[in-house]
């Protein structure tokens, strides 16, 4: 036994925790607060990203945003008629209108900047929650999140992740004693939660971690006032709705086996259990580890990793299970919004607004196990060479970031853009110059048609019955033939229908390769030329019988 002198003799003590009081400082965690910041701040600028993206959400954000500006209602401006908008919460596009009013011409980039700014605020609080929860490891879990590529991949785009991630992380923090919180913290964070909820319908499972969370803790006056708030959205919103004759919404798209092939049916028990199936091994096996340790792209070690993460996280949410508070509950429930949507839309994007959660239990189990077994800096050593890794990918974005944003402040709007995006944005800068304000478009994303040309537009429907992709054809003036290499929709759907009615159309603009087309339609004048004829069967192929009527991405 080892023996330490004291003022009062010989004092047996453990030589292992007396190296532990030797060792242990107290944590300056607003120091580490402010260097966390301060590096997202500068991996920020190094890797921001001035265009859209190509999955056309936030294109939707930006349009949706100008209506509001612009007094036309919460209305889908670029499709013929403008319907109401009845899909995404107004959150998001208010904050854009703001941008529109403020920043006019240069929105795009202002709107950036702002979700750049929310991301800011989403790592203040992220590291708030992980010096309440993890104490001394907080600085580690936070140098993890602001080395992972994928946050500020999304705080570059302008979608409701980030922003999301910001509110969401506010609630849970001034919720997260509520016990103990004063009642301005707690209108706080009631206000944060319906934030959240107003940013994202996936917010529900915030909402209802909130309310059971108050609930077992007695608080049920303030669980009647959240309840009483959320609820006062949720049905304003659905009213709303409603009332302006709602197309399908995210329940219809949860309770469709593929939102986007409404052909394939309603999803069932059986499909149901596939889908956490299929969900639960994508997102532990593949997209968390990848997510995580961004080197893990590809490669065997990806699902080691996610097997690792896995076991460590589960370790620690167990861990709090018996005293559980609001991020247990949020945890639980947001995992199960996860596991339980579309599998077409699992992706690190979904899981992003979790990745804090994630990150906070995995250093929990990890710290539990080590200090076991009495090896508490193997802690530390693993989370520093993850985050080495991560900087590594980081290093590498940056300097093709920092390539893309100098070619795009000489002149090049499209920098960054594959060729087969820069043909269709060239389609889309001819269709403004060449057409009528008030032109029509068919086009497989519309929704750059109208950011880009100002000329409404809307997309052919993924269906295999001929007689809907006809009707669409025929309502348009224009239409816009992509070459996108990562989907083959347009000729797979389009194709068949334009060979079958080649007088109805004549060919009016051709880009470089790989070549995308404009057709304009004669609405029954002269036939088609044969060179127009001669292009179609080169560039529309007959589809094999079993093509898939989507693309890779939607």
């Amino acid at each position: 036994m080892n023996m330490t002198r004291t003022r009062t003799g010989l004092n047996p003590r453990p030589r292992s925790a007396h190296r532990a009081e030797t060792r242990s400082e107290p944590v300056n965690h607003t120091r580490w607060l402010l260097i966390l910041a301060g590096a997202y701040v500068v991996f920020s600028v190094l890797l921001f990203d001035p265009k859209l993206s190509t999955g056309g959400d936030d294109a939707v954000y930006l349009i949706l945003g100008r209506a509001l500006a612009t007094g036309q209602g919460y209305a889908d401006i670029a499709l013929p008629g403008s319907p109401p908008h009845t899909l995404y919460p107004f959150g998001l596009p208010l904050v854009l209108a703001l941008v529109h009013l403020v920043a006019g011409p240069a929105s795009i980039i202002v709107a950036k900047a702002v979700v750049v700014l929310f991301g800011l605020v989403a790592v203040f609080f992220a590291y708030r929650v992980f010096e309440r929860v993890l104490h001394e490891r907080a600085p580690l879990a936070g140098a993890l999140l602001v080395s992972l590529p994928v946050l500020y991949e999304h705080s570059h785009h302008v979608f409701t992740e980030v922003p999301f991630l910001c509110l969401s992380l506010a609630a849970v923090y001034l919720l997260l004693d509520s016990d103990k919180a004063s009642a301005e913290r707690i209108a706080a964070g009631f206000g944060c939660a319906v934030g959240a909820l107003m940013l994202r319908s996936a917010g529900i499972a915030l909402a209802l971690a909130v309310v059971g969370y108050l609930l077992a803790s007695r608080r049920f006056l303030y669980a009647g006032l959240f309840t009483l708030l959320a609820g006062t959205f949720l049905i304003a919103w659905s009213v709303r709705n409603a009332s302006v004759g709602a197309g399908p919404g995210y329940l219809d798209q949860f309770l469709a086996l593929n939102p986007y092939v409404k052909e394939v049916g309603r999803l069932g028990p059986a499909d149901f259990a596939a889908r956490v199936w299929f969900n639960l091994r994508s997102y532990a096996l593949s997209i968390t580890p990848r997510t995580v340790v961004a080197l893990f792209e590809t490669g065997s070690f990806r699902a080691i990793a996610g097997v690792i993460l896995s076991g460590f996280g589960a370790a620690g949410l167990l861990a709090r299970a018996r005293r559980p508070t609001v991020v247990e509950c949020y945890a639980v429930l947001g995992g199960v919004v996860v596991l339980t949507w579309p599998q077409v839309w699992a992706s690190p994007r979904f899981l992003l607004p979790m990745i804090p959660l994630v990150l906070l239990y995995v250093c929990l189990g990890l710290d539990r196990l080590t200090r076991r077994i009495r090896w508490p800096g193997a802690v530390t050593g693993l989370l520093i060479v993850v985050v080495g890794l991560n900087l590594v990918v980081l290093s590498r974005q940056a300097v093709r970031a920092v390539q893309d944003n100098v070619a795009f402040l000489r002149g090049d709007r499209f920098s960054g853009y594959t060729d087969d995006w820069r043909r269709y944005f060239d389609c889309i800068d001819w269709l403004g110059r060449n057409t009528a304000a008030d032109a029509v478009v068919l086009a497989r994303k519309p929704e750059y048609v109208y950011l880009f040309s100002g000329r409404r537009s809307f997309c052919f429907p993924f269906s295999a019955d001929r007689s809907e992709v006809v009707a669409a054809v025929m309502q348009s003036d224009y239409v816009l033939i992509d070459n996108f290499q990562w989907s083959g929709t347009t000729a797979a759907v389009l194709g068949p229908v334009l060979e079958s009615m080649p007088e109805e159309y004549e060919l009016v603009h051709r880009t470089a390769p790989p070549e995308a087309y404009v057709l304009r339609m004669k609405r029954g004048r002269l036939g088609a030329s044969g060179s127009t004829s001669r292009w179609l069967s080169m560039v529309m192929p007959a589809c094999p019988k079993n093509a898939s009527a989507t693309g890779s991405k939607s």
